[in-house]
């Protein structure tokens, strides 16, 4: 009756792949992140204010703009990916090893090299580890997006089996979500080691 296996592939891709797309993208442009919170910090006042938003307020808005909609569902998931990826780099911008920077202008680098040669690539292992925590939060908001827009995916089924007061399904599909978090955090961090191998020892 709920549709199980395919509300579950529904809120996994979409968390999954909103996470990837994002996790490439902060890859490639972490550098560039880093060089606009160094010579414009006051865009550091944004996150500032975002931050005393209740997530919740957000959910609704996309839902009141966009409805029961797949993309407008990847997309709100995007960008809360890229919202937490981005204030990390913010906060890393501002403990970066001043060695690194001496030593590059002393080698003759421009400021352009700087930024994506020795800057990036000094804080990707640090900024990886905020996957998981965006991975955990994911999760949460994603239920909260699909029972507001009563959605095909898990967030919706909880909708429907809260309205039936069934509760063997709604402590069947925590147990499975917990499972699936568990699945995914172990998955990230055995990716996390394969690639900063050398931050893991």
């Amino acid at each position: 009756d709920y549709s199980l296996l395919s509300s579950l592939a529904l809120t996994t891709t979409i968390i999954y792949l909103s996470l990837l797309i994002a996790s490439i993208i902060v890859y490639y442009f972490a550098g560039l992140i880093v060089r606009i919170s160094m010579e414009f910090p006051n865009t550091n006042i944004l996150f500032q204010l975002f931050k005393y938003f209740p997530a919740f307020f957000f959910a609704i808005i996309f839902v009141y703009w966009f409805g029961n909609s797949f993309w407008a569902e990847l997309l709100f998931s995007f960008c809360v990916s890229i919202f937490f990826f981005k204030k990390r780099i913010f906060e890393l911008s501002g403990s970066i090893n001043n060695n690194y920077l001496t030593i590059a202008k002393n080698l003759g680098m421009s400021d352009n090299e700087i930024f994506t040669n020795v800057i990036r690539k000094s804080i990707l292992p640090e900024l990886f580890n905020t996957v998981t925590p965006i991975h955990n939060y994911l999760w949460i908001i994603i239920l909260i997006y699909e029972f507001i827009a009563n959605s095909d995916g898990l967030g919706g089924v909880y909708n429907t089996a809260l309205l039936y007061n069934d509760f063997i399904t709604l402590f069947s599909i925590a147990i499975m979500i917990s499972l699936l978090i568990w699945f995914g955090n172990s998955v990230i961090k055995f990716i996390n080691r394969k690639i900063f191998f050398w931050e893991a020892e």
